[in-house]
């Protein structure tokens, strides 16, 4: 997969990752599959979030999520049903997400 294209987030490319992931951790699903900063175009890419749910509805993953860099992206991906968590940087400097996303 590649890290700096949407289009390397495809479910063919998920599928393989998922399975090895399975393989490693010796698990039969993986309870959240987590998409750490995926770059900005995979937010307003619904076949990305179809992907992943396919994925879940074939039993690979119980749920998924995504690790954000920036609000506008957090609130995209919640804008997507199947979207159970969204990791967001938020500490003393970076107080932001408390106006505009929590």
């Amino acid at each position: 997969m590649n890290p700096h294209t949407a289009a390397g987030y495809n479910y063919e490319n998920l599928l393989d990752f998922t399975k090895r992931s399975l393989k490693n951790l010796n698990v039969k699903e993986i309870e959240l599959l987590q998409l750490h900063c995926p770059p900005w175009e995979a937010y307003y890419n619904p076949g990305i979030f179809e992907s992943l749910e396919k994925l879940k509805d074939e039993g690979f993953i119980l749920n998924y999520g995504v690790s954000v860099e920036k609000v506008e992206e957090a609130i995209k991906a919640s804008e997507y049903a199947g979207v159970s968590t969204v990791q967001i940087i938020f500490n003393m400097f970076r107080q932001r997400p408390s106006d505009y996303f929590f």
